[in-house]
C-alpha cells in the first residue's frame, strides 16, 4: 500500500545508509515525509485533468473532435497552465491516450480514494504494524 511506506515509523525501519548501515537521521526522515506529501495536490489536479480529458474525447460524438481545443479548455478549467499559443497537446495525447492508458485515470483516482479511506480507517486506527489488521486485509 502506497500510504504504508510513507509513514515515518516505516521509513525508520527500512531506511539506512548503504555502506555503514546507520539508520537515517530523524531530520532527514522528517524532510522525506514532508517531500512525499508536498506535491500531492498538484498531482491530483493533473490526474483530474487527465481523467476529464480522457472522458471528454472518448465520449465525443464528433468524428474528429478538437483534441487540442478540448485540452486547452480543460487545463484552464481545472487550474493548470494556460498554454497560450504553445502546442503541447499532441505530446500528451500520444503518451497518455494512444491506447496504452485510455480510460484508466478516472478509475485510478477512485482507487486512491478507497486506498486512503482503508488506510486511515483501519491501519492508522489499529496501528500500521497490527498483524490481525494485515491478515484481514490480505483475506479480503
Amino acid at each position: 500500500m502506497e500510504y504504508w511506506f510513507k509513514q515515518p515509523e516505516v521509513i525508520r525501519k527500512i531506511a539506512s545508509h548503504y555502506a555503514t548501515n546507520m539508520p537515517m537521521p530523524e531530520t532527514m526522515i522528517k524532510r522525506v515525509y514532508a517531500m512525499l506529501n508536498e506535491f500531492e495536490a498538484l498531482h491530483t489536479v493533473e490526474q483530474i485533468s487527465y481523467s476529464m480529458f480522457d472522458l471528454t474525447i472518448n465520449s465525443s460524438t464528433e468524428e474528429k473532435p478538437d483534441i487540442e481545443g478540448i485540452h486547452r479548455e480543460l487545463s484552464k478549467e481545472v487550474g493548470l497552465l494556460d498554454y497560450g499559443d504553445v502546442s503541447v497537446c499532441p505530446a500528451v495525447v500520444t503518451d497518455r491516450y494512444a491506447g496504452r492508458r485510455c480510460s484508466k485515470y478516472y478509475g485510478h483516482l477512485w482507487a486512491k480514494v478507497f486506498a486512503a479511506d482503508l488506510f486511515k480507517s483501519r491501519f492508522l486506527k489499529d496501528g500500521i504494524d497490527n498483524a490481525q489488521t494485515w491478515m484481514e486485509y490480505r483475506k479480503t
